[in-house]
Formats: structure tokens, C-alpha cells, sequence
């Protein structure tokens, strides 16, 4: 992590991501689209370890949900190297966002094709990730 451009605390810029990543995102677009008639946008590719640690106190000692199980200090996320070994994704449906878990299932089998790893095989999914295979 020590050539890191100045970036914002979460970059959506897939040229933040490793090179494989940003060489499979139109391809993992167009799959799932070809798939589920739904679109994919990037909601996170790299991701400063303050903004790690911001999310990782959400749920345990600020408001919200636990969306993190990394706090990017003691272990960091894949999102904190740069460039970023991991992306997010939102699904669109009609033009919204679809958080719905089935909504997602369709990156299972691309992720699985194209040599990726995909958070929802994991024991505590998290199915918008996307990371690379060993990362």
C-alpha cells in the first residue's frame, strides 16, 4: 500500500482495481446481464483503511448494521491494497437498486467461470463482493 494515489475514502473507479479485475469487468457486466436481464454498477473497488476502520465500527460502537468483519488494521480487506484485489457491486433492476439476495445468485456461477472469488460462498456471505482467487 505505499504507492497509493490520492484517492476519495472509496473509490467506485474500476482503474483502481488490479489489473485481472479491471480486465473481467466488462465481461462479468455483460455475463450477468446476458444472465438475469439486470445490470451491474461498482459501488466500491479500493478502500483507505480509515474508511475500513469507519465501517467496521458501524454496529459495534456507531449506529447502523455490522457490514464488516474486517477492520483493516488487524486484517485487512482486499479493498485496502491498492490496487484493489476485491470490487462491490450493486445490481440495478428497472433503474433501482436491487438488494435482494436472490438478485445476486448469477455471480456464483461468473465468479466461479472466470476464476474470481465470490463472497456469497463464503460462511458469512457477502454477496455484492467480488475479489480475486487467492487474494
Amino acid at each position: 500500500m505505499g504507492n497509493e494515489p490520492e484517492l476519495p475514502p472509496t473509490s467506485r473507479n474500476i482503474s483502481d482495481a488490479a489489473s485481472e479485475l479491471k480486465g473481467k469487468w466488462a465481461l462479468i457486466q455483460q455475463r450477468f446481464h446476458d444472465l438475469t436481464g439486470n445490470d451491474l454498477i461498482l459501488t466500491c473497488t479500493h478502500r483507505t483503511v480509515a474508511e475500513q476502520q469507519r465501517l467496521y465500527a458501524q454496529g459495534r460502537t456507531t449506529k447502523g448494521n455490522i457490514v464488516t468483519w474486517v477492520d483493516g488494521v488487524k486484517k485487512k480487506s482486499n479493498h485496502n491494497f491498492y490496487p484493489s484485489r476485491a470490487i462491490d457491486v450493486a445490481v440495478l433492476s428497472g433503474g433501482k437498486v436491487n438488494w435482494a439476495p436472490e438478485a445476486y445468485q448469477a455471480l456464483g456461477i461468473i465468479c466461479k467461470d472466470l476464476n474470481l472469488t465470490w463472497g456469497g460462498t463464503w460462511k458469512v456471505q457477502d454477496l455484492p463482493h467480488i475479489e480475486l482467487k487467492g487474494a
